[in-house]
């Protein structure tokens, strides 16, 4: 339950997204776009079995500890197996021997300003100096923002803007990620809500500080190759439809619709979520869109639907690396119906689930605990963690029910939630990270304008605005580690979840692998750039 966020009768249920959605679309559509480089792409279609990515930098940082600075970067998808970097600092090598073992480096008893680049070494070759590192001086960067002007609605009252989600993309096509800010107007309603707001605006932003209905936004590889626009409309009814950017023009690739003759009365509305997911989950090698309790499949067909309704999470992962294929977890509001439960997400068999328990209004999903191989789920109205299979393996849930983010050094993820992370354990939470003089979004869901990896190595970075809406500040990790990941960037189940962070109930990126304790090791993508 989310008590202070406006919870009418259904259908026109609690939604959080407020403004002028209509004003938004243009803006939305292009934001949503070149958050996955689709504006960039060029006309040919790729193989299928390698799908078209971003051209991005190394993404290099340089995080300030009391032992040095860690330097880390990113490892394309289009890189070799094979390849080692060195790293230097106005020039000079600081490295003894190419780093092979992570995309990490700690530059011991280095001062905060020391200027770092990264070469390549490929078959024993050194390539040229990346991008300059971004500084994390303080263990943060701040990049400034400056509010829309407010205003005053035709009823006469007066509205600021605040700094809420976000979301990124490369937006200039310079191989940096840019952040995409929303900026929400401070008299914000849901559209069951009536009155007058001020409009919502996007900014486009670059790390130097440069430059009515219902809609669920997304990027999907429908074709296995390139990603299409999924705007749905509804979250208990109605439809998901695909658009395609090709050859400079916008042309419809399908649409589902819940009142089609195909599809009304067979148990498909009435089943979406505050948020959808993007996978592959039949293993085809093209996108599926997974609907709160519902699937609709690559070419526009119903996949399944597991009647259990509306929902405010759900998670979609490896979830249990036991099992082929990709798991789902979801919370569920209706009191007659399970509180929580665990789904093939290929065919929406129900794995184990919870018995009911009112409006279960939260739910998390991931490897949170050592030892436990694979997600732990657990839940605002049930108790318990549960692993995989839904046996409860500790009886002390986590401190929050909210979002994760790997941030240290080992592979489990941590727990964020306003402005904080902490670690599980079986005994208490451990704080890792108190960031100062900002604030989080969206009342009592208390989630950071954007967390995932952005920047440096596979682990993320959190954005939270400052507490008078100046700038956005950046977090990276400080901690190194000895697992080398490529860039969750270019995992596309991933990147498209980054793309969808700044719409509705958004909820942490999942990539298409397991990542946690005892995991196999990490594939390696098959990605093109342009």
């Amino acid at each position: 339950m989310e008590p202070s966020l406006p919870h009418p009768a259904p259908p026109a249920h609690r939604g959080r997204r407020p403004g002028r959605r209509h004003a938004l679309a243009a803006s939305l559509t292009a934001g949503v776009l070149a958050a996955t480089g689709l504006l960039a792409l060029g006309p040919t279609s790729q193989a299928a079995t390698a799908r078209q990515a971003e051209k991005l930098d190394r993404g290099v940082v340089s995080v300030h500890t009391d032992r040095g600075n860690l330097v880390s970067r990113r490892w394309l998808g289009t890189d070799p197996d094979t390849v080692a970097f060195n790293v230097h600092r106005a020039g000079t090598k600081v490295n003894s021997s190419p780093v092979t073992a992570s995309a990490n480096y700690v530059h011991a008893d280095a001062p905060a300003t020391a200027d770092y680049t990264v070469r390549a070494v490929v078959n024993g070759v050194e390539q040229a100096d990346s991008a300059h590192a971004v500084q994390f001086r303080a263990g943060y960067k701040d990049v400034p923002i400056s509010p829309p002007a407010g205003g005053t609605t035709l009823d006469g009252a007066t509205y600021t803007y605040e700094a809420d989600d976000a979301s990124v993309g490369d937006l200039d096509g310079d191989g940096a990620l840019d952040l995409v800010l929303k900026w929400q107007p401070t008299n914000a309603k849901d559209n069951s809500q009536s009155g007058y707001t001020g409009n919502t605006v996007l900014d486009g932003v670059t790390l130097d500080g440069t430059r009515a209905d219902r809609f669920l936004a997304r990027t999907a590889y429908l074709d296995g190759s390139r990603p299409s626009l999924i705007m749905a409309r509804g979250y208990y009814t109605r439809s998901v439809a695909a658009w395609d950017w090709r050859n400079g023009a916008f042309t419809r690739r399908r649409t589902f619709d819940t009142n089609s003759s195909t599809n009304t009365g067979r148990g498909y509305d009435g089943q979406g979520n505050h948020q959808l997911s993007v996978a592959d989950v039949d293993g085809d090698g093209k996108d599926e869109i997974v609907y709160g309790a519902m699937a609709v499949d690559d070419n526009g067909s119903a996949l399944w639907t597991t009647r259990n309704g509306h929902g405010d999470a759900m998670h979609v992962g490896d979830l249990d690396p036991s099992r082929p294929g990709l798991e789902k977890f979801k919370v569920d509001e209706d009191g007659a119906k399970p509180s929580s439960w665990m789904a093939d997400a290929r065919i929406g068999q129900i794995l184990w689930s919870t018995p009911a328990a009112g409006d279960n209004g939260r739910g998390v999903s991931g490897d949170i605990r050592a030892g436990s191989p694979g997600a732990e789920s657990w839940s605002s109205a049930v108790s318990g963690v549960r692993d995989p299979e839904g046996t409860v393996v500790s009886g002390r849930k986590p401190s929050s029910t909210n979002f994760l983010a790997w941030w240290d050094g080992d592979t489990t993820r941590e727990l964020l939630d306003g402005t904080r992370i902490d670690k599980y354990g079986p005994s208490g939470d451990t704080r890792q990270l108190t960031a100062a003089s900002v604030h989080s979004d969206n009342g009592t869901k208390a989630t950071p304008a954007l967390s995932g990896d952005i920047l440096g190595d596979w682990r993320a970075e959190v954005v939270w605005p400052t507490t008078n809406n100046t700038a956005l500040r950046i977090y990276s990790t400080p901690y190194e580690t000895g697992t080398k990941i490529t860039t969750l960037l270019h995992d596309t189940m991933y990147r498209t979840a980054l793309a969808w962070q700044n719409t509705a109930y958004n909820q942490p990126p999942h990539p298409s692998f397991a990542i946690g304790d005892g995991a196999p090791t990490a594939p390696r993508p098959a990605v093109t750039t342009p």
